[in-house]
């Protein structure tokens, strides 16, 4: 067993098998045995109860999916150009927000059972939702994995309909590129302009 649910044995064994060293918690609900390597394919497996069907999976939570770190407390996902009712699965405990896709074409890839947007728009849509404090470094620290770079989250970021939510992210991300300037600047020995 690859992945161990909430309903194979209950929260009470889940939280005890996780206390106890024998289970990797991936979400509140799932984990894996602790000699499973996590894949982005297993983290998609654990998630996949909690997204709606024929939703694509992005912000922060597409990033956890793709790339591992912490899972947010609050799933954003895209509802598909044409699909209506979608709903979030019950009896889950984390939070399912679901946004409009827009017109624009939309990258992604498939995870498991899962959609996920590209890397860059996971980012975009993070600066748009997500808490600040939780998109900024992570969005740092993709850009120092190199999992993404400027010129596509900027990319991203310009398809995205105008609207408030992008004009947060547009002001985020001005932000970012200055200090990832600075740091680029001080890594090569060079001096921050003042």
């Amino acid at each position: 067993m690859i992945l161990v649910d909430v309903s194979d044995i209950g929260p009470v064994g889940l939280a005890r098998a996780a206390r106890e060293g024998c289970l990797v918690p991936l979400t509140g609900a799932a984990g894996c045995p602790v000699d499973v390597p996590v894949s982005p394919t297993l983290r998609a497996l654990a998630l996949a109860p909690e997204v709606p069907r024929g939703a694509i999976v992005t912000g922060l939570s597409g990033i956890w999916v793709r790339h591992g770190g912490e899972l947010p407390a609050t799933v954003d996902v895209l509802r598909r150009r044409g699909s209506r009712g979608l709903r979030p699965a019950q009896d889950r405990a984390r939070r399912v927000r679901i946004h409009a896709q827009g017109t624009a074409a939309l990258p992604t890839s498939s995870i498991g059972p899962l959609t996920v947007a590209s890397t860059a728009r996971c980012l975009v849509d993070a600066l748009r939702w997500a808490p600040l404090t939780s998109a900024i470094p992570t969005v740092w620290r993709e850009l120092r994995a190199g999992t993404v770079r400027e010129h596509e989250v900027t990319a991203e970021l310009l398809a995205v309909a105008p609207d408030r939510a992008r004009m947060r992210a547009a002001s985020a991300w001005r932000a970012v590129l200055e200090a990832w300037g600075d740091a680029d600047r001080s890594d090569r020995g060079g001096h921050a302009a003042a």
